[in-house]
């Protein structure tokens, strides 16, 4: 009808309206730079990105650099305000600047917000990268014998509910979840941070809801109980090797 019409006709102004009065997104002349070199060697890592937020705003606009041969970067036109700086690499731990090591952000693990004034030049904003962590090792039957197509997960004790509780960590291998274990009972999960993590081996409906067959969950030494779990320490750039259960 015509009054519906009419309605329609002012929404749509004012929506017009209203973006025609959104401002720009700000710049400036404020600068980030600094440079990216892998921990383990103080070599520049090349083709690292560095990206730049609003400290305040999680998931808002970024301004992104790339790294060159000598490891440089440089974030231009940034407006006044509070930055999260934070670097990536391929095959290498996420940092924000500020951390002491890489991993979860915490009261052990602070960021360092970086808080820009007009035209200043903040050339400090450096990063070593650490490698990313992997366990591997091997599962086996009571036999002794290789165990392949096996689903390995790794856990984490964390709060949740006001309890602490063994938590599934998400490992990823950049082209979806990782592998099983291949025919000689073999796995390798890597991509992991520094920290305490508990191995499980999930085959049949543990692993998949339409399988059959497999054997029980079991923790890493060979339990099938949670609470006789033995935890793996992953260092910072280093593998842990001969995990066998």
């Amino acid at each position: 009808n015509r009054r519906g019409l009419l309605f329609v006709a002012l929404l749509l102004s004012t929506t017009a309206s209203a973006q025609q009065t959104q401002p720009p997104p700000q710049t400036g002349t404020a600068v980030i730079s600094g440079r990216v070199v892998a921990a383990d060697t103080g070599k520049p890592l090349r083709g690292a990105s560095v990206t730049a937020g609003a400290a305040e705003i999680s998931g808002g606009p970024q301004k992104r650099a790339v790294t060159d041969a000598d490891g440089k970067y440089q974030l231009s036109g940034l407006a006044a305000g509070n930055y999260r700086v934070t670097a990536s690499a391929d095959h290498y731990l996420d940092m924000h600047f500020g951390q002491l090591q890489p991993g979860p952000v915490g009261l052990n693990n602070p960021v360092r917000p970086i808080d820009l004034h007009d035209g200043q030049l903040f050339d400090t904003a450096d990063f070593q990268l650490s490698r990313m962590s992997a366990i591997e090792g091997a599962v086996i039957d009571e036999f002794g014998d290789p165990v392949p197509n096996v689903s390995i997960q790794v856990s984490q004790i964390q709060f949740a509910g006001g309890k602490r509780r063994l938590m599934p960590v998400s490992v990823s291998s950049g082209n979806g979840p990782q592998p099983p274990t291949d025919d000689k009972g073999h796995f390798r999960m890597f991509g992991l941070a520094p920290g305490e993590y508990y191995v499980s081996a999930l085959s049949g409906a543990f692993a998949d809801p339409n399988a059959a067959g497999g054997f029980g969950v079991t923790f890493y030494p060979g339990s099938m109980s949670a609470s006789m779990a033995q935890p793996i320490t992953v260092q910072p750039g280093h593998d842990v090797t001969g995990v066998e259960f």
